[in-house]
């Protein structure tokens, strides 16, 4: 069975892929992506201790800090720019501008592309690359789109001729699916991080921790980690 390279984040959305393609028997082997980010510790902790939970050894590491963090991406460590944080979440104004970072996906995609194929002609068979795009960042990031998606699907099959094919199982699915998705597979939330701040409680303020509490919340269940005193989890 060919192998899965996955980008793996140690956040919700990843950890999920992870657990649904293990579910299915699949060897999976978790990539976690390095790019400059505020936020990159702690989520390399969490994506170390989610694929220790299933017994894989570490995720590989590929650092693209180099070529991401000349833009003024509010994720990125160089920038000094605010994370947009209230309740309107990714509904607030500017938050596409603030939090998008540019080529991230693509150059993941790349990446792992490369690695798949580099397995692929060395065993004889096709290898997979998996994201975990989903419908609730559609509206704001070009890069996740199903346009975008199938895009790529092309490019990466026509490039590695057809050794080497993208799944994105979860581009049609909103955020509360993919999190009952994961509660039926018993994935392991309580090591996940997805905040985008530094400290070290999740701020339970920022776009993707208020998306994540809400889909939690939608899909009749508590979120398990630890959230700093002032934010609201059920």
């Amino acid at each position: 069975m060919p192998i899965v390279f996955l980008a793996f984040s140690g956040g919700a959305d990843s950890s999920t892929l992870l657990a649904h393609f293990l579910a299915e028997g699949y060897a999976v082997r978790p990539v976690f992506f390095r790019y400059g980010s505020k936020h990159a510790a702690r989520e390399e902790e969490a994506a170390r201790k989610v694929v220790a939970h299933y017994g894989i050894a570490q995720p590989d590491i590929v650092d693209l800090s180099a070529m991401l963090s000349g833009g003024d991406s509010a994720l990125m460590a160089t920038s000094k720019r605010e994370i947009p944080s209230g309740p309107a979440g990714y509904q607030a104004p500017g938050s596409l501008a603030a939090t998008l970072v540019p080529g991230r996906n693509l150059l993941m995609a790349s990446v792992l592309s490369s690695m798949a194929e580099a397995q692929a002609l060395q065993k004889g068979h096709t290898a997979w690359i998996a994201m975990g795009m989903h419908g609730g960042d559609h509206a704001l990031y070009p890069d996740c789109r199903p346009d975008f998606v199938d895009a790529l699907k092309r490019t990466i099959h026509t490039g590695t001729e057809g050794r080497v094919e993208l799944l994105a199982p979860f581009n049609g699915m909103t955020k509360t699916e993919i999190i009952r998705r994961g509660l039926a597979l018993k994935t392991p939330y309580a090591l996940t991080r997805s905040c985008y701040t530094e400290q070290e409680q999740a701020c339970g303020m920022c776009a993707t921790c208020r998306e994540r509490l809400a889909a939690f919340v939608s899909a009749g269940s508590c979120d398990p980690i630890s959230y700093a005193p002032d934010s609201q989890n059920c």
